[in-house]
């Protein structure tokens, strides 16, 4: 979600997601990897993008599912 807004440094990314900078610099590392996000250095700065506007569906259809599993769990512990 914190890459929608557009381009973020891992300093950014960091602060945004509350996450360890290696922890936020090693899914970085992934995604760019696997192509998910574009990467440009600045000086010493590496901004990182979504490389495509398709990414933002995947992320919903995740997103959506996460939260139906968690509605399914937190009524299954009611019931008990």
């Amino acid at each position: 979600n914190s890459l929608r807004s557009g381009e973020k440094t891992v300093t950014e990314l960091t602060e945004a997601t509350e996450l360890s900078q290696a922890n936020v610099s090693k899914h970085l590392q992934l995604l760019h990897a696997l192509r998910f996000v574009e990467r440009r250095k600045d000086g010493l700065y590496v901004h990182y993008r979504l490389a495509s506007r398709d990414v933002f569906q995947l992320c919903d259809i995740v997103c959506g599912r996460r939260a139906d599993e968690s509605e399914a769990l937190e009524e299954l512990f009611q019931e008990r």
